[in-house]
C-alpha cells in the first residue's frame, strides 16, 4: 500500500532476484532495487519512457545500462531521460537506507587508545560489484555538533565499457585528518545503483 499523488493505491510487486547480481550470473545492468519499478528492455536506444500511471506525479530514479539517472517527476504517465538508453529499470528510490559504524578505538604501540584523541585519516571500504555509493566519515566531539566532511560519491556515475560489472576491490574515503575524541562513516546508495559493503578498515592514529 503506497500513498501516490496524495491517493492511497495498492500493488503487486516482487521481490528482485538479488542473489545473481552477487555471483556474476546477473548483469550489473539488470539490477532492479528500486520499489513499484517497470523494467524496460527497449528494441534500440529511447528516451522517453511510458505506462508509468502508477506512479504519477513522483519522484522516481532509473537505472539503466548507462548508469544512474534521476530524479524525474511522472508527468502524463511518463518522463524523458537526459540521453538514449537500452535498459531502463524506473521507479521508486527509498533515500532513507543508512550503514552508520559505531565508533571504533585506534590502537597504540602500547596497547589501546580508548579516550584518547584520534587523528582520523578516513576509512577504506572492501566493495563486491558495486556501482556507486555515498560515503561521509563525521567526527564526535562530546557536547558538540558533529564534525562531517560531507558526503562523497564513491565510483563512477556510469561504469567504464559496457555496464555489465561493477567494482570489487578497496577504495578510501578521505577523513580530513583532524584530532578527534571518535568517528564513524556513514555509507548509502547512490539512487538505484548496485552496493554490496564486505568490510570496513579506519585508519586512524591515537593522539598520545
Amino acid at each position: 500500500r503506497r500513498t501516490i499523488g496524495g491517493a492511497t493505491v495498492r500493488h503487486v510487486e516482487q521481490v528482485s532476484d538479488w542473489w545473481g547480481l552477487l555471483t556474476g550470473d546477473i548483469d550489473i545492468a539488470a539490477a532492479e532495487h528500486l520499489f513499484a519499478c517497470k523494467v524496460y528492455d527497449p528494441d534500440g536506444q529511447q528516451k522517453t519512457f511510458g505506462q508509468l500511471d502508477h506512479l504519477e506525479g513522483e519522484q522516481v530514479h532509473a537505472w539503466t545500462d548507462e548508469g544512474q539517472m534521476g530524479p524525474y517527476t511522472v508527468s502524463g504517465a511518463q518522463i524523458t531521460l537526459e540521453r538514449q538508453v537500452g535498459r531502463a529499470v524506473i521507479g521508486l528510490q527509498d533515500d532513507t537506507h543508512v550503514l552508520r559504524t559505531l565508533p571504533r578505538p585506534a590502537q597504540t604501540r602500547s596497547g589501546g587508545g580508548m579516550g584518547q584523541p584520534e587523528k582520523i585519516a578516513g576509512y577504506s571500504l572492501h566493495l563486491h560489484r558495486t556501482a556507486g555509493l555515498r560515503a561521509e566519515v563525521i567526527g564526535m566531539q562530546f557536547g558538540r555538533n558533529d564534525i562531517r566532511t560531507g558526503p562523497r560519491v564513491v565510483g563512477p556515475d556510469k561504469v567504464p565499457g559496457d555496464l555489465t560489472d561493477g567494482w570489487s576491490g578497496w577504495t578510501d574515503v578521505p577523513g580530513g585528518g583532524q584530532a578527534l575524541r571518535a568517528a564513524v562513516i556513514e555509507v548509502k546508495p547512490l539512487g538505484a545503483a548496485p552496493l554490496t559493503l564486505l568490510g570496513i578498515a579506519p585508519t586512524k592514529e591515537a593522539m598520545v
